[in-house]
């Protein structure tokens, strides 16, 4: 998450936004970070369901409930 967030704080849109007067704060929340969390999402979509079909054959396996 860091090196992807310094990786896109060097975007030119970025600077773009700051040259434009906006603030330090918006620029990372409206600009850099919705940016940035896209990898984070894909890994997490990706993860997601193995956690959960791996807790579907644990319960199965050991019969515990929840």
């Amino acid at each position: 998450m860091r090196s992807t967030m310094l990786e896109v704080i060097r975007q030119d849109y970025i600077l773009t936004a700051r040259a434009k007067g906006l603030s330090n704060r918006i620029v990372i929340y409206k600009h850099a970070l919705r940016n940035a969390l896209l990898p984070v999402i894909t890994i997490l979509g990706l993860s997601v369901p193995g956690l959960i079909g791996g807790s579907v054959i644990f319960e199965t396996i050991f019969a515990i409930p929840g």
